[in-house]
């Protein structure tokens, strides 16, 4: 179709938590307000996707920014939107909180 594509950054689930547990970093969930209420990573902050485009003025751009949903799906979406309103600084995590709670057991064990 002739236009310009970028990429995404990903990083997986096992990397993440190393990172979260090293350093203050910005961890945004894309989950429901529902989903978030039961249970989250720690010292994230919550814009559900369907409000992301509503509430970007919130992000601190100036930060790196790790993303998450229960699989995946809804916060590569999110980082779609990020980039195109040139937010670029961002990371989905792969396989979202279902497999961020798996690694953690297994490292944290």
């Amino acid at each position: 179709s002739g236009k310009d594509t970028q990429l995404i950054k990903n990083i997986n689930s096992k990397d993440f938590l190393k990172l979260n547990s090293e350093s203050s970093i910005e961890v945004l969930d894309v989950r429901s307000k529902k989903e978030n209420s039961q249970s989250k990573v720690e010292n994230s902050f919550n814009i559900p996707l369907i409000s992301l485009k509503k509430k970007i003025e919130e992000i601190n751009i100036n930060n790196n920014l790790y993303v998450y949903c229960k699989g995946g799906y809804r916060s590569m979406i999110a980082c779609s939107i990020l980039k195109s309103r040139g937010i670029h600084n961002i990371s989905n995590i792969r396989g979202g909180y279902k497999q961020i709670m798996n690694n953690k057991e297994i490292i944290t064990s």
